[in-house]
């Protein structure tokens, strides 16, 4: 099962986390929604833990249905910043959303390459906490990605 979805008209966005997910499951799941295109938002692609996911690997495996767009990751010191309580949630989602705004990933991108692609992370459900953050971090961060792909004004 695919951990999340929102849509935008009749395009569908998933969300997906590979944590504690074999590698066939992981698989099954986006064969069986039909995911056009898995985007790996990740500011790290790789991992000592769990090599099948590095994001080479997963190149390879997925083929022309894997992209990688550390666009949309925050920055290490946004992510720091609030891991370490040196700043707020309210300070971390104004950040995140400013630096989306200035990076506008979604400047070229027409809505219909969204139509079902699913968003990578970690997290075995991306609504569940990054390590040391609180548990809605990650969800947040999807709902801060959602208005900003829906504020395009490309769009409208």
């Amino acid at each position: 099962m695919l951990d999340g979805l929102f849509c935008i008209g009749m395009t569908k966005i998933f969300t997906i986390g590979f944590s504690g997910k074999s590698p066939e499951a992981f698989l099954d799941v986006l064969n069986a929604a039909r995911i056009s295109c898995v985007w790996d938002i990740r500011q790290w692609r790789t991992s000592a833990y769990v090599p099948y996911y590095n994001g080479d690997n997963l190149a390879e495996v997925l083929g022309n249905h894997y992209e990688y767009h550390p666009e949309f990751a925050p920055t290490s010191d946004i992510l720091a910043g609030h891991k370490d309580k040196k700043i707020t949630w309210a300070e971390y989602e104004k950040l995140y959303r400013e630096l989306l705004q200035r990076r506008n990933p979604l400047q070229d991108c027409g809505v219909s390459r969204l139509d079902r692609i699913c968003l990578l992370c970690t997290e075995n459900r991306p609504c569940n906490a990054i390590v040391g953050s609180p548990p809605n971090i990650l969800r947040n961060n999807y709902q801060i990605l959602k208005s900003c792909i829906y504020k395009n004004s490309a769009w409208g």
